[in-house]
């Protein structure tokens, strides 16, 4: 019961912090779309000194403005890049330590429940030895008792 407790806890959790394709996506096209936009800004320098005719000085300030303003939106976008790999870097951790305290409890769990087939095996056996049930009937239970604990563990290890 516990372990399907903590695994619908711990699914929750997971469905809620999925890092998925889109993510990274995003991450990719925003690189490539800022290396786009600086090809565009050399041809824009191009078009205002050929095309709408403004001396080379008028262009060049309107592009340095231009540039700097630029260089501030790329540094804004980088540390919210660096932000967003951090956030990735904690999820993941936080997942592998999940993943290692499940697997933690489910070998707790086997070896509490090997003790308590341990503790039935004797009192089994103290019933027999006092004549209150016959051999054949402990031999029973312990079977029955042995098969429905393996059956369990491997449908929890699966």
């Amino acid at each position: 019961m516990f372990v399907q407790i903590l695994r619908i806890s711990l699914t929750d959790l997971l469905l809620e912090k999925k890092i998925d394709r889109d993510l990274y996506t995003h991450i990719l096209s925003s690189k490539e779309a800022l290396e786009g936009f600086w090809r565009q800004i050399e041809s824009t320098h191009q078009f205002l000194h050929e095309k709408v005719k403004c001396s080379y000085d008028e262009a060049g300030r309107i592009m340095m403005k231009l540039i700097l303003k630029m260089i501030e939106v790329e540094s804004i976008l980088c540390d919210s890049q660096e932000e967003l790999a951090m956030e990735i870097q904690e999820k993941m951790i936080r997942w592998e330590h999940m993943a290692k305290v499940v697997d933690s409890m489910k070998y707790q769990i086997q070896e509490e429940s090997e003790c308590r087939l341990g503790a039935v095996s004797k009192t089994l056996e103290q019933l027999t030895l006092k004549k209150k049930i016959t051999v054949k009937q402990k031999e029973r239970h312990l079977t029955d008792l042995f098969k429905a604990f393996w059956e369990e563990v491997s449908r929890y290890n699966k």
